[in-house]
C-alpha cells in the first residue's frame, strides 16, 4: 500500500516563524496537502508575515519578537480555541522532514498523548530539560 499525503483529520500544523521569509514558503507548500496550517509570526521584519498571508494560511502575528516558546504557546492556544484535536509543530526553516507529520499523527491516533521529536545536534536548553 502506498500512503499519499492524507489530510490529517482534526489536526492543525503550527509553524512558529521569526524572519523566515527565505524558507517558510516552501515549508507551507509542502505541508498544505496535510490540512490546515497556523503560522505564528513572531515579530518578523523580513516579509515573513506578508508571505504567509499571501499563502492563505491562518496567521497570528506578534507585534514584537517574544521568542520560540511564546510562539508555540500562541499557536497551541489558537489550536485549542479552534477545537482541533491534535496540533503538530514544524519549524519554519525547513530542517524537519514534513512527511513526519503522518508518523506523528499515526502515533497520536494510536493513543499517545504527546509525541516529541528531537534534534541530533544543538538542542535548545528547553529540549534538553524536557
Amino acid at each position: 500500500m502506498i500512503l499519499i499525503k492524507p489530510e490529517l483529520v482534526n489536526t492543525v500544523v503550527i509553524i512558529p516563524a521569526f524572519n523566515e521569509a527565505s524558507s517558510i514558503g516552501d515549508v507551507i507548500n509542502q505541508l498544505s496537502t496535510y490540512g490546515p496550517i497556523i503560522v505564528v509570526d513572531d515579530g518578523s521584519t523580513d516579509g515573513t508575515l506578508e508571505l504567509c498571508e499571501s499563502r492563505g494560511v491562518t496567521v497570528i502575528s506578534h507585534e514584537s519578537n517574544l521568542g520560540y516558546g511564546r510562539a508555540i504557546k500562541t499557536g497551541l492556544g489558537a489550536a485549542s480555541e479552534l477545537n482541533y484535536q491534535y496540533a503538530i509543530t514544524i519549524d519554519a526553516d525547513g530542517q524537519h522532514n514534513v512527511t513526519d507529520v503522518v508518523k506523528i499523527y499515526e502515533l497520536l491516533e494510536d493513543g499517545f498523548d504527546l509525541v516529541c521529536g528531537n534534534r541530533q545536534s544543538f538542542p535548545r536548553l528547553a529540549e534538553q530539560i524536557f
